[in-house]
Formats: structure tokens, sequence, C-alpha cells
């Protein structure tokens, strides 16, 4: 089955006198504000235009040809910083499944499909009826005013009137828009930020995953591609079982960063993240690509990262850590065993069988004392 279309893009198909918007989700279907499929009406009528809330519009979601119909969609223009990256608008659509509130004037499918992409519900038709609205009406207003004030150059003065009028109705209507960006990153570092409040333990997916707050400033130092500016490293994946930064990667306010592999993916490009055989894929809009999660478990890791990118909520029982972190962790402490053993065999060689016993119980139970902590809880009730 051929996609014609791109994840989380604004669609537009004309209809007879209006057009009609969605949101695209993937594997040929879309979300949107409209009749149920099982309905024969159109869902715009006179009880939609005198501006009362349809009980025949519901957001549902429909195959792509219910959507067509005998048009052909187009995507909705926007400057790509002020849309959400895809995942985030597939979840910000889906969230709204089931709605039933539609209102021509204020909730219709247009300011649906726009709220997804941005942070702001508009809708360009609307606005466009309600400028040309402000011109009749300045226009009437410039028109009575010419009669009562004067009757002499009647057409000239009522012709000036009528334009004044309708300029003045026109500039207040697109006066009135409201231009809102969609706080993209910032919502992410808050998240970030939330996710590790008051933590000093290891972070739950295990010790090779950090947040910023417990890096070194070394360790936040990326080389990032020239032309990107996004410098605040959030997290930290360390896939290297001491010293060798070759697979370490990094989670930064607007990008996934993998330097060695020279791999800087924009979140506004990412179409899905998913674990495949104990791997994590991150897959854009033209490639896929293959980021070490050896001490992490994978599926654990692309829920989060989905979380990250789509702000979805994760839950304390998505978060596991994969047994090779428990033995990154106690290979670790063994060395460091190793080392006390060997200084109190030379210096205090009474001490040292029990210094052997307690290294042997701290490095067998050690990796296991730092539970999962809360992050979500799941609801009980």
């Amino acid at each position: 089955m051929i996609m014609k279309y791109k994840l989380g893009e604004h669609l537009k198909v004309e209809r007879s006198v209006y057009d009609h918007h969605g949101i695209y989700i993937g594997n040929n279907k879309v979300i949107h504000y409209a009749s149920p499929p099982d309905s024969n009406e159109d869902g715009v009528g006179l009880q939609e235009i005198l501006g009362t809330v349809s009980d025949v519009n519901t957001i549902h979601e429909a195959n792509i040809d219910r959507f067509e119909l005998d048009g052909n969609p187009v995507y909705v223009g926007y400057e790509k910083d002020e849309i959400y990256p895809p995942l985030k608008v597939v979840a910000r659509a889906a969230s709204r499944l089931g709605e039933n509130g539609y209102k021509l004037w204020s909730n219709n499918c247009e300011h649906f499909a726009s709220w997804c992409k941005t942070a702001s519900a508009e809708s360009m038709q609307v606005n466009r009826l309600k400028a040309v609205g402000a011109a009749i009406v300045g226009g009437g207003l410039g028109l009575a005013a010419n009669v009562v004030i004067t009757t002499s150059l009647a057409t000239v003065t009522m012709g000036a009137s009528v334009a004044v009028g309708a300029v003045i109705g026109i500039i207040s209507a697109l006066c009135s828009k409201e231009l809102k960006l969609a706080p993209v990153y910032e919502e992410f570092v808050r998240y970030a930020s939330e996710l590790y409040l008051g933590r000093t333990k290891a972070h739950p997916l295990g010790k090779s995953f950090q947040h910023s707050s417990q890096l070194k400033k070394n360790d936040l130092k990326v080389v990032l591609p020239k032309g990107k500016e996004d410098k605040l490293i959030l997290f930290k994946y360390s896939g290297s079982w001491l010293f060798n930064e070759k697979k370490d990667w990094f989670i930064t306010e607007r990008s996934i960063v993998y330097p060695t592999a020279n791999i800087y993916i924009d979140f506004h490009d990412v179409t899905r993240i998913y674990s495949d055989h104990f791997l994590l894929k991150i897959e854009t809009i033209d490639k896929t690509y293959t980021f070490p999660s050896t001490f992490i478990n994978s599926l654990s890791m692309a829920k989060f990262l989905n979380t990250s990118v789509a702000m979805t909520e994760m839950y304390e029982s998505d978060f596991s850590i994969s047994i090779f972190s428990r033995i990154k962790e106690m290979f670790i402490l063994a060395l460091g065993g190793i080392v006390v053993f060997f200084l109190t065999a030379y210096f205090l060689p009474v001490l040292a069988p029990w210094v052997a016993i307690l290294m042997i119980l701290i490095i067998f139970i050690s990796p296991f004392l730092d539970k999962n902590e809360n992050i979500v809880k799941e609801n009980k009730n």
C-alpha cells in the first residue's frame, strides 16, 4: 500500500464551498472532525452555520479515501519553527478522539487540525469570513455616516466612505488573529527537568543513562553539525563498558545526536521510534538510523524517546533495565573491589578476608538496589 502523505501532516481537501481539514496519522488513515463514517450528513448545515454545537460531527479516525472523497488533499504550509514534531502532532490528534463539540465558528475541522500542528487553534476560512463581515459592516457604517453628514458630492464621498470602512474592517479582523508559536523545545526541557526533579540516584533506565545534572562539564561538550544551535544536553547514553566514548549518544533540546556516527536527527524529522530485535531504531522522513542500547532495554528506550518527542505519558512499568546494565555495574564494582582488596591485604592483612566477603556482597547486591523510581504512577482507579 503506497503512502501518499507524510506522518503528522495537516491536510486539506476542497469540498463544494469550503475546505475540509484533517491530520494524517499513517497507514492511509486520517483523524478529522466530521460526520461519522456511517452518517449520510455532510456535517456542515444550518445548525452549524447558526453557531450551535453540532450533535453530528465527531473527531474520529477514517480511511484517507473517505477524507478525500472527490478531491485531492494538499498540505497546509507552516513555518518549521511553529509546528510540533510529527509524533506529537499525531499524539495531540489522538488525544481528542471521540470529541463531540463541533462549532463551525470556533471549533471546526480546521481549528482542530491547526491545534494539532501548533499551540493555537485557528481557522483561516473563518478568519476570511470574519474579515468580509467586518468589511461589510465597516462599509455600511461609512455609507450611513455619509448619508447623515452630507448629500453633496454623494457619489465620490459614498465610495470613499465605503472603501475606508471596508479597509478598517479588514485590518481589524486580521489584527485580531492571535499568533502563537508551538513551545516544542520548552515543553521537552520542562519534561526533562520534571523527570529528574529531586533525583540523586541513577536514572530509572540505568546508570548508563544520565540526566545533564549528573554530567561533568566535559561530558556536555558535543560537536554538532554546522548551523545547529542547540547546545543544551538533556541526557547522555553511555554505550561503553569503561572509557570508550564511541558508542555514546545524546539527547539535546531539539535533537538526538550520535557524534561518532555523524548522526544528527532533528525532532521535527522524526516519524517513528521503535525497538527491533534489541536494537533502537529511529525513522526520519527519508532514513532509518540504528542506535546502540546495550545497557538499556531497547523497548523502554523507545518508549522514553517517544514520550520525549511526542509528549505522551510514560508510566513506571514502562521502565526496564537490560541485564547487561546489571552486569556492567557489577563489572565496574568488581574492578574497584579488587583494588580495595589488594590495598587491604597489603596494609591490613587481618581484615582482608572480611573485606573480600563484603566486596562480593556489594558487587552482587548493589546493582539491584536502585529500584525503578516513580515517574508517572499508573491510575489504578
